[in-house]
């Protein structure tokens, strides 16, 4: 398995453009649009780069883990939307974007490592 390197810049490129919108979308108190914007970049960032920039060198069918990165990634996309427009306990919004994220990294790393 390697990353595809400039598929890896676009995948980033692609979670800063995504959390700028959920930024501009979010409220300015206590500082929480500033959360929302790195919570949003680093969460899709990490899903994005599983979704798009992996590829395999030695012919492993890719498919399970690139459509279980998809579908985490749209999730905490919308997760973070939704967070976005309401006003809610910074706390509660880091826990549960930080589960999904940890939920997205441990199926990849499982799917990574899994031998035919």
């Amino acid at each position: 398995m390697k990353i595809n390197w400039f598929k890896g810049v676009l995948a980033f490129l692609t979670s800063l453009l995504l959390g700028l919108l959920c930024f501009n979308i979010a409220k300015e108190t206590d500082g929480r649009n500033w959360i929302i914007f790195a919570m949003t970049a680093l969460s899709l960032c990490l899903g994005l780069v599983a979704a798009i920039a992996i590829e395999s060198t030695t012919g492993n069918n890719l498919a399970n883990m690139k459509v279980n990165a998809w579908l985490l990634t749209i999730l905490l996309f919308v997760v973070n939307l939704v967070f976005s427009f309401f006003e809610y306990n910074i706390i509660v919004y880091i826990v549960v974007v930080g589960l999904l994220l940890l939920a997205n990294i441990g199926c990849t790393y499982a799917f990574f490592n899994r031998k035919q």
